[in-house]
């Protein structure tokens, strides 16, 4: 059985168990990434209770996340990301952990684009790729 406490207390258990219902819920990962964005910003102003307007902000709706967490669906899914994460080779060693087929970019992960493009092997080539 694995236990899960957080450094940070109650509110960093609440947010990373709505952000696993989050990345569940709606797939598309710029809104993933939007939303734990906000979600972040809001631990970091220490605002952790507003992270509804996140939800509005995005116009998504509250429903499926709410009831996601309630039920503790968000613990679950919170478990096996981190199973999933523990199962990465090498290991991760900070935040964030950003890998290009199976590379890892270790503290290069601002140039991500640059590594992306470098790997991408499509024809029709992203206009991120083309730029200076």
């Amino acid at each position: 059985m694995m236990l899960l406490s957080y450094k940070n207390g109650p509110h960093e258990c609440e947010l990373n168990s709505l952000e696993s219902c989050a990345l569940n819920l709606w797939s598309k990962v710029d809104i993933q990434y939007a939303l734990i964005e906000c979600f972040e910003f809001k631990t970091v102003v220490g605002r952790t209770k507003e992270w509804l307007d996140c939800l509005n902000q995005l116009g998504l709706p509250e429903e499926p996340i709410l009831n996601c967490f309630n039920i503790g669906n968000g613990t679950q899914l919170g478990k096996n990301y981190i199973n999933q994460i523990a199962q990465l080779y090498p290991r991760p060693s900070f935040v964030p952990w950003v890998v290009v087929n199976n590379q890892p970019v270790g503290k290069d992960y601002a140039n991500l684009t640059h590594y992306v493009c470098k790997a991408y092997r499509g024809v029709a080539v992203p206009e991120a790729c083309n730029l200076p």
